[in-house]
Protein backbone atom coordinates (compact mmCIF):
# COMPACT_ATOMS: atom_id res chain seq x y z
CA UNK A 1 0.00 0.00 0.00
CA UNK A 2 2.90 2.09 1.03
CA UNK A 3 4.92 1.38 -1.85
CA UNK A 4 3.48 3.89 -4.38
CA UNK A 5 4.98 6.87 -2.10
CA UNK A 6 8.51 5.05 -1.76
CA UNK A 7 9.30 6.95 -5.79
CA UNK A 8 7.91 10.65 -3.87
CA UNK A 9 10.57 10.18 -0.98
CA UNK A 10 13.10 12.51 -0.83
CA UNK A 11 16.36 11.18 0.28
CA UNK A 12 17.29 13.83 3.16
CA UNK A 13 21.05 12.01 3.29
CA UNK A 14 22.90 13.30 6.66
CA UNK A 15 20.76 15.53 7.36
CA UNK A 16 17.90 12.58 8.32
CA UNK A 17 20.36 11.12 11.00
CA UNK A 18 22.69 12.75 13.78
CA UNK A 19 25.18 10.48 15.62
CA UNK A 20 23.39 11.10 19.41
CA UNK A 21 26.12 9.34 20.85
CA UNK A 22 28.67 11.32 20.57
CA UNK A 23 26.21 14.48 20.86
CA UNK A 24 25.28 12.61 24.68
CA UNK A 25 29.48 13.09 25.52
CA UNK A 26 29.72 16.61 25.39
CA UNK A 27 30.35 18.57 28.67
CA UNK A 28 28.86 21.60 28.32
CA UNK A 29 27.02 23.31 25.62
CA UNK A 30 29.74 25.08 24.09
CA UNK A 31 30.83 21.23 23.31
CA UNK A 32 27.60 20.40 21.85
CA UNK A 33 27.28 23.59 19.80
CA UNK A 34 31.51 22.29 17.95
CA UNK A 35 29.83 19.32 18.14
CA UNK A 36 26.66 20.25 16.10
CA UNK A 37 29.16 22.46 13.98
CA UNK A 38 30.93 19.30 12.57
CA UNK A 39 27.20 18.32 11.28
CA UNK A 40 24.96 18.94 8.20
CA UNK A 41 23.42 21.18 10.53
CA UNK A 42 26.76 23.40 10.58
CA UNK A 43 24.74 26.78 9.48
CA UNK A 44 22.16 26.50 11.84
CA UNK A 45 24.17 25.73 14.78
CA UNK A 46 26.63 28.74 14.32
CA UNK A 47 23.54 31.36 14.04
CA UNK A 48 21.89 29.70 16.77
CA UNK A 49 25.39 29.42 18.90
CA UNK A 50 25.46 33.25 18.56
CA UNK A 51 21.93 34.09 19.68
CA UNK A 52 22.68 31.79 23.05
CA UNK A 53 25.95 33.54 23.22
CA UNK A 54 24.52 36.84 23.25
CA UNK A 55 21.17 36.22 25.10
CA UNK A 56 22.17 33.36 27.24
CA UNK A 57 18.41 32.44 26.68
CA UNK A 58 17.29 28.73 26.39
CA UNK A 59 13.94 30.18 24.19
CA UNK A 60 16.31 32.68 21.79
CA UNK A 61 18.25 29.20 21.30
CA UNK A 62 15.47 27.03 20.41
CA UNK A 63 13.48 29.81 18.49
CA UNK A 64 16.68 30.51 16.52
CA UNK A 65 16.84 27.00 15.85
CA UNK A 66 13.07 26.43 14.71
CA UNK A 67 13.76 29.20 12.59
CA UNK A 68 16.65 28.20 10.77
CA UNK A 69 15.22 24.85 10.21
CA UNK A 70 11.86 25.19 9.29
CA UNK A 71 13.32 28.05 6.36
CA UNK A 72 15.47 25.31 5.16
CA UNK A 73 12.44 22.59 5.46
CA UNK A 74 10.54 25.34 3.18
CA UNK A 75 13.61 25.89 0.70
CA UNK A 76 13.97 21.95 0.27
CA UNK A 77 9.51 21.80 -0.46
CA UNK A 78 9.82 24.52 -2.98
CA UNK A 79 10.48 21.64 -6.01
CA UNK A 80 7.57 19.77 -4.87
CA UNK A 81 5.24 22.95 -4.29
CA UNK A 82 6.26 24.04 -7.88
CA UNK A 83 4.89 21.06 -9.51
CA UNK A 84 1.85 20.42 -6.91
CA UNK A 85 1.09 24.06 -6.51
CA UNK A 86 -1.14 25.37 -3.97
CA UNK A 87 -2.58 22.21 -2.15
CA UNK A 88 1.74 21.65 -1.56
CA UNK A 89 2.00 25.19 0.17
CA UNK A 90 -1.03 25.12 1.97
CA UNK A 91 -0.01 21.85 3.17
CA UNK A 92 3.16 22.71 3.92
CA UNK A 93 2.03 26.22 5.90
CA UNK A 94 -0.26 24.26 8.25
CA UNK A 95 2.26 21.66 9.14
CA UNK A 96 4.53 24.11 9.78
CA UNK A 97 2.30 26.50 11.77
CA UNK A 98 1.12 23.43 13.80
CA UNK A 99 4.83 22.34 14.65
CA UNK A 100 6.19 25.45 15.22
CA UNK A 101 4.35 27.57 17.23
CA UNK A 102 6.80 30.01 18.01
Amino acid sequence: RYTALIPRLIDMGPFARLDLEDLMHADDVAELFLRLEQSPYADIVRHARRAFEDSHDPFILDATLDRAYYEGVVRRAQPIEAEAGKPMRDLMAGLIDRINLV
